[in-house]
């Protein structure tokens, strides 16, 4: 409320979630104090401070989760959700089909530092049953590195030693997070299954800025402005009614057909119909002369097979 910069909040499991409302409650409880969202309009103690500093001025925020992933841990270039349920443990090749296939979701992949520091900070406070967790960095043929969700890769965070190579033997190919301590990342075993994180991209908040320059200046009323811009309406009101009437009588001049025109299109109409009729009487005298013709050569054929059979049959005679 006093627009200070949020450094650290200490969410509870499943916080924030906008889906139960847009104020924050402290609970404390037997692991220490924990925020949850709640109902703005809920009566409850409130907690106050003193101070003399002045406050800072307020960020606006530019980036929120996608909608249907409001209780996600907002970061500066993704959002992230950690699986610890002990029923979806996963290996580096199944970790990112099942990120699409229950959240819509990659792999997850921190391309800045700031991503990194606001998903430690939140899971800091969470008492979690996970010790790491599979991420979506991978090692390549080459020997670099890349995301699965094909973000650039521009921060690194590796452990000791790491990325571990066994006799210049490429074993460990997936890489896993250390939920504790400096959440360092550390090479494994693609078949291995443990936790993992799934992460998809921000969403731009777009906001609206009123400039100075854009805000409309009225002039001063007085009696004088008022008749005058009586007289201008009058005039103008008159000019469109001439106006308008001017351009009804050129559509109704353009749009009324003219006596040529309409004998042009009856002529038109009769000469297609003639066309018509021509062509159907073609096409039956031509089908009459085509039976005609076809009917002459039967008979003809027919003829010359009967004076064939009587000449047989005199043949036969002799």
């Amino acid at each position: 409320m006093d627009k200070l910069r949020l450094h650290l909040a200490p969410w509870d499991v499943g916080e924030p979630n906008l889906k139960n409302g847009d104020c924050v409650v402290l609970r404390i409880g037997k692991n220490g104090p924990a925020w949850y969202m709640d109902d703005c309009m809920k009566h409850k103690p409130v907690v106050c401070r003193l101070t003399n500093e002045e406050p800072m001025n307020m960020i606006p925020q530019t980036v929120r989760c996608p909608d249907g992933k409001e209780d996600w841990i907002l970061g500066e270039t993704h959002c992230y959700h950690l699986v610890s349920n002990s029923s979806m443990f996963s290996s580096g090749f199944k970790a990112d089909h099942d990120c699409f296939k229950y959240f819509n979701a990659s792999l997850a992949s921190f391309e800045t530092q700031n991503d990194l520091e606001l998903f430690k900070n939140h899971i800091l406070h969470n008492e979690l049953s996970a010790s790491n967790a599979l991420i979506g960095l991978v090692r390549q043929q080459h020997g670099s590195y890349a995301w699965k969700d094909l973000s650039p890769v521009t921060f690194l965070n590796w452990g000791d030693d790491e990325p571990a190579d066994v006799k210049g033997r490429i074993i460990q190919q997936c890489v896993k997070m250390q939920l504790n301590g400096n959440y360092t990342w550390h090479s494994i075993s693609c078949w291995q299954s443990t936790h993992f994180i799934c992460s998809t991209p921000v969403v731009n908040i777009q906001h609206n800025h009123t400039n100075e320059n854009d805000k409309t200046v009225k002039p001063p009323s007085s009696h004088l402005s008022n008749d005058k811009g009586k007289k201008d309406s009058k005039k103008l009101v008159h000019d469109d009614n001439n106006h308008a009437g001017n351009i009804s009588t050129n559509n109704q001049t353009l749009l009324s057909p003219t006596p040529s025109s309409s004998q042009s299109i009856s002529a038109i109409t009769i000469l297609g119909e003639f066309c018509l009729v021509f062509v159907i009487v073609l096409i039956i005298i031509g089908g009459l002369h085509l039976w005609k013709r076809n009917r002459r050569l039967r008979l003809g054929n027919q003829r010359i097979i009967q004076f064939d059979q009587l000449q047989n049959e005199e043949e036969n005679a002799i």
